[in-house]
């Protein structure tokens, strides 16, 4: 299992360059994003 982490906004942003997909959610929450990771082990 990954942890749960908090990062804040400025790596948050950083972090999305590497995304392949972004998914919106329509939360007007300022800065309720997440981010996903999954990965295959070969």
């Amino acid at each position: 299992a990954i942890p749960i982490r908090q990062v804040p906004h400025e790596e948050f942003k950083a972090l999305t360059a590497q995304s392949r997909a972004v998914v919106r959610s329509g939360e007007f929450t300022p800065y309720a994003n997440v981010i996903l990771v999954a990965g295959v082990v070969f």
